[in-house]
């Protein structure tokens, strides 16, 4: 099989983040008021409707953003830091820094130049962040929760220098398994990704030959980058053919085996990963490979659970 492994979780760590994070994605909210007016205005309405809609979210953003940063000039920032970094705080202590690290990331902040930085005079959160961390990071223990917490705060955040430095971690081999599968999962819940760090989780994922476990976490990971607005029409297509292909392969050995045999538990496991990758992914491309799945295995309770969790995003 390509792989023998029992299924990672990631489902608690997506209801933390949801917990503590409640701003929804502004792309998710955008699709979904273009599908509500869809089909009841003339195109002229819908366009100018989606415009005010867009101009709204943006202004909604903006508004969070600046009660955000009040909040957090209630607080000594460096010290909470510090503090948490040494083991002396708490994680909710990290909050009111999280919160402003995310609405950098949702108004393109941490994706715009210097120049246009400078502009609009904000001092970015993220920048200070991580050069508070970065020397931390190369000696850091990531079985420990100071040390995640720091690959949380980057996946926030965003942008070029955080992401480089997420690969240097993701790609850190001498990282303990259970932990390295949690930081690939916190990695896999950024939004806005570049093109550059959905390439760099492809290659990790291709080159991971040894543990199905890793080689999964990537796979969802992948999927999950690929499905943000922020990356190329390109790099989707592709991701589109290699999750098709990844799932061609084990359908068609699962056919050729009686679900009695030693191998289809294995091989169910890796169908099961690959339909829940593109849930996470949302491509409407897929839809049609996920219907065929299920319906060739009628009488599974598995791959049709799966099956409808893959189309969450076309029901969403």
């Amino acid at each position: 099989p390509l792989s023998s492994h029992v299924p990672v979780e990631t489902s608690g760590l997506e209801a933390e983040v949801t917990a503590t994070y409640t701003l929804e994605r502004l792309e998710t909210r955008k699709r979904s008021l273009g599908r509500e007016k869809r089909g009841k205005k003339n195109k002229d309405e819908f366009v100018s409707s989606t415009l005010q809609s867009e101009e709204d979210e943006d202004e909604i953003l903006l508004e969070s953003y600046q009660k955000a940063v009040e909040n957090l000039l209630k607080i000594d920032m460096e010290k909470v830091l510090s503090n948490y970094l040494k083991g002396k705080g708490d994680v909710d202590d990290l909050i009111p820094i999280k919160d402003v690290l995310l609405l950098e990331n949702k108004l393109g902040y941490t994706r715009a130049s210097k120049k246009e930085i400078s502009e609009k005079e904000i001092n970015l959160l993220t920048a200070y962040v991580i050069s508070k961390t970065k020397k931390l990071v190369k000696k850091c223990d990531f079985a420990k929760e100071e040390c995640m917490e720091i690959v949380q705060c980057y996946t926030l955040g965003g942008g070029k220098v955080a992401e480089k430095l997420l690969m240097k971690m993701l790609k850190n081999k001498g990282t303990e398994k259970s932990a390295r599968i949690k930081m690939i999962s916190i990695v896999s819940t950024m939004i806005n990704p570049s093109d550059a760090l959905v390439k760099f989780v492809k290659k990790l994922y291709e080159s991971e030959k040894k543990d199905g476990d890793i080689k999964s976490a990537f796979l969802l990971c992948l999927a999950a980058l690929g499905g943000n607005d922020s990356v190329g029409a390109s790099q989707k297509s592709g991701l589109v053919e290699l999750l098709i292909k990844i799932l061609k392969l084990i359908i068609e050995y699962l056919e050729s085996l009686k679900e009695t045999d030693d191998d289809f538990p294995a091989y169910l496991q890796d169908a099961l990963d690959t339909l829940e990758a593109i849930g996470n992914m949302g491509d409407e491309r897929l839809v049609d490979k996920v219907i065929e799945v299920a319906e060739k295995f009628p009488d599974n309770p598995s791959i049709q659970t799966a099956a409808i969790h893959a189309l969450r995003a076309q029901f969403g």
